[in-house]
């Protein structure tokens, strides 16, 4: 609902990215990460998708009522109610990465705005394209790498697509 043109972009597309960025920067995660990754925004669910500067304004009651029903939700589905620190910071590193990408090839903002709202973003975008570069120069891949080839390959090109674009 936050994007301009014809293009639609859901919750859970967005939740798709977020996954498959952490994933091909973390290609180790197991599934109760990786679910963990695809549920982050699940409580959007119940109280609608708003954006970042809105829930700022609110504060801590949209974050506690946020942070109840994610755990709800994560119990529901065999997760752990609180998250390990370290999938936090995957998951909100990922988060960024995404919402950078959308907001400058979804939303109309101009690359300015987007390096101000979005400055740590810069850093993992380019840490995917330097894996992908990596993923290039090994002609087949091998471990972890094989098992998510192909979905760790249809990111880089949706990422590399996004960025040929001009959303840099």
């Amino acid at each position: 609902g936050q994007t301009k043109g014809d293009y639609v972009f859901s919750v859970a597309q967005h939740s798709l990215l977020v996954e498959q960025m952490a994933r091909t920067l973390s290609p180790g995660l197991g599934a109760q990460e990786q679910l963990c990754i695809l549920l982050h925004d699940a409580a959007e669910y119940v109280i609608g998708d708003m954006i970042s500067p809105f829930k700022a304004v609110i504060g801590e009651s949209y974050k506690g009522v946020e942070k109840r029903l994610l755990a709800a939700i994560h119990i529901r589905f065999g997760l752990p109610a609180e998250l390990d620190e370290a999938i936090e910071r995957q998951i909100k590193a990922a988060d960024r990465g995404a919402a950078y990408l959308e907001a400058t090839c979804l939303a109309g903002f101009t690359k300015a705005e987007a390096k101000r709202l979005f400055a740590d973003a810069q850093k993992l975008l380019a840490r995917i394209v330097a894996v992908r570069s990596i993923a290039r120069s090994s002609r087949i891949p091998s471990g972890i790498w094989a098992r998510s080839w192909g979905r760790t390959s249809r990111t880089l090109s949706t990422v590399r697509m996004m960025l040929a674009a001009g959303c840099r």
